[in-house]
């Protein structure tokens, strides 16, 4: 019982101690939100503003910026997005190019996670993919799909200001009905809440509760 004890201790200083890393899950967990919530969204040219940011929904132009760049087929592009809670202001940027004016929002929206979206589907064989991908400085590595796909990215270091780089790969030949075929989306989501464990020191209580009993029927 007494290693049992020492056992559950240490486990209750390593959880303590230990800080959580950036995980990323396949789909999105039910009761996820993420209206009014900041976004990004680079997308098969057809007219040349195919970024958009501002916060959801991306679709109407009242809630975003729009920014244009060149699709370049077999280049690995890199991209910014961000989101300071401070001021409001996303920003979302894509190469070398001069990046748009930001979208201001109101500032102090939280979200605990994002959710990605991606989707290969051009009628010309366009696609698009992620690769080195950091949220707040901490790698969640790279996204590709056929079809579509999304992904929840969650237990990563919150900050004043949400940081994302990466790079894009594009291939293919974009077609110009190709916007909503070959797109990837970056959504600031509140994720639903998790169940925590029972705390170590409710372990340690109840073990020792056993402790006791078990001292009162062995005297």
């Amino acid at each position: 019982m007494n290693k049992l004890l020492s056992l559950v201790a240490a486990f209750a200083l390593a959880g303590a101690t230990s800080a959580l890393a950036a995980t990323v899950s396949p789909g999105v967990p039910v009761g996820t939100t993420d209206s009014d919530l900041p976004a990004a969204k680079w997308r098969g040219q057809n007219s040349g503003n195919e970024l958009y940011y501002g916060v959801e929904p991306l679709n109407s132009g009242t809630y975003r910026n729009e920014v244009g760049f060149n699709w370049t087929s077999g280049a690995s592009t890199p991209f910014t997005f961000s989101y300071n809670s401070l001021n409001g202001e996303v920003l979302a940027t894509i190469g070398s190019g001069t990046p748009g004016a930001a979208f201001t929002t109101a500032p102090g929206l939280g979200g605990d996670g994002l959710v990605l979206s991606m989707r290969n589907g051009g009628k010309d064989g366009a696609t698009i993919s992620v690769t080195d991908m950091f949220v707040n400085g901490e790698s969640v590595g790279g996204f590709s799909t056929a079809g579509f796909q999304q992904w929840t990215v969650s237990d990563f270091a919150l900050a004043p200001v949400l940081s994302v780089t990466g790079n894009i790969l594009f291939g293919g030949t974009i077609n110009p009905s190709d916007s909503e075929r070959t797109r990837f989306q970056i959504q600031v989501a509140d994720l639903p809440p998790v169940p925590l464990p029972v705390p170590a020191f409710l372990l340690l209580g109840g073990l020792g509760g056993l402790v006791v009993l078990r001292k009162r029927r062995s005297s």
